[in-house]
């Protein structure tokens, strides 16, 4: 194993083992608010970023139910200084169906870059999407898949 290999290896695990407060705030399955923005609401906002009809600028994290039963998912924001701020959002996503929650829900409707921590009561796709007035960019998700949770981190959210 070379010295870049072996270093790359270190900050991974020193990244994935560097907030488990966070992440033990996020697995809490009780959330502040309910947040139930279905594909249609997602279609709106995607079309309104990609017209420019919208003057703010915010994530959203997508959940896609594959399975037959309900699954809850609920989120928690960390700042850039590896602080939870905010609410906890959940969803309840429908079996074969989509939600999604905005950074704004979870940061209250406060400006914040940061990440997000989520986790789903059972197996969920999640997807990060950045939409701002005339752009629309997926954003990367670390996802591990278990049968009874699916822990996520969106390393990247902002809303502004």
């Amino acid at each position: 194993m070379t010295t870049v290999s072996r270093l790359t290896l270190l900050l991974t695990g020193a990244l994935l083992l560097a907030s488990p407060a966070q992440a033990r705030e996020a697995a809490n399955l009780e959330p502040d608010k309910e947040v139930q923005r279905d594909g249609l609401d997602y279609q709106a906002d995607v079309r309104a970023a990609a017209d420019r009809e919208t003057h703010v600028a915010d994530t959203a994290l997508v959940f896609t139910n594959t399975g037959p039963e309900t699954l809850r998912v609920v989120c928690r924001a960390i700042d850039g200084e590896g602080r939870a701020i905010g609410s906890r959002a959940g969803a309840s996503v429908p079996a074969g169906g989509l939600r999604y929650i905005r950074a704004s829900d979870l940061s209250d409707g406060e400006d914040f870059v940061g990440s997000a921590m989520c986790k789903a009561s059972g197996f969920v796709i999640a997807s990060g999407v950045f939409l701002a007035p005339g752009a629309v960019t997926d954003i990367p998700v670390h996802q591990r898949a278990h049968r009874r949770q699916s822990p996520m981190r969106f390393p990247l959210v902002a809303t502004y």
